[in-house]
């Protein structure tokens, strides 16, 4: 397989709510790194995915994978601006942060994470964000590079992942 099988479709969130929260759970629980404490409820959402701009890739109806794209105006908005702290003078405002990029684990190898940074690097840009960040497990760096994300330091853990180093990668646009 690979992405020219797929589309990335941008989706009004509150459609799709409980599909996305599901989903996000169902793929990552089987992961080693993921706390299934931190979402016990059996959906991952949270307070920035009612105001950030989603995207679903389909196959046969079923979704295969998701991922998200806000756009902040001020630090304190901004998520994980606890770990990036130290960096926050590489962070123009407004900035735009890739979140929650989930792909099915038999659909990975397909460039489908490349198709949804691909959409929201452009949605950024429609934004008129001036820094898009990620913070990417060592897996992503190769791909973000690719797309002209720097990558500038690793950052430390969050919560759902408290076994994974994440990495900050900045875009200036």
């Amino acid at each position: 397989m690979d992405n020219k099988k797929f589309t990335c479709v941008k989706i009004i969130f509150s459609k799709y709510a409980k599909e996305i929260g599901v989903f996000r759970r169902k793929v990552w629980e089987v992961e080693r790194e993921f706390d299934v404490d931190a979402f016990p409820e059996q959906s991952w959402l949270d307070d920035l995915d009612k105001t950030a701009v989603h995207w679903l890739v389909f196959n046969d109806g079923e979704i295969v994978a998701s991922a998200r794209l806000g756009v902040y105006f001020s630090y304190a908005e901004t998520p994980y601006m606890e770990i990036m702290k130290p960096y926050k003078s590489l962070l123009k405002l407004p900035i735009a942060s890739l979140n929650r990029l989930v792909v099915h684990r038999d659909y990975r190898g397909n460039h489908i994470a490349q198709l949804l940074d691909e959409a929201r690097v452009e949605e950024a840009k429609k934004n008129k964000a001036k820094t898009l960040v990620g913070q990417a497990v060592a897996g992503r760096i190769k791909g973000l590079q690719g797309l002209g994300f720097e990558y500038i330091a690793d950052i430390g853990r969050i919560k759902e992942f408290p076994k994974t180093e994440l990495c900050l990668m900045i875009k200036k646009l």
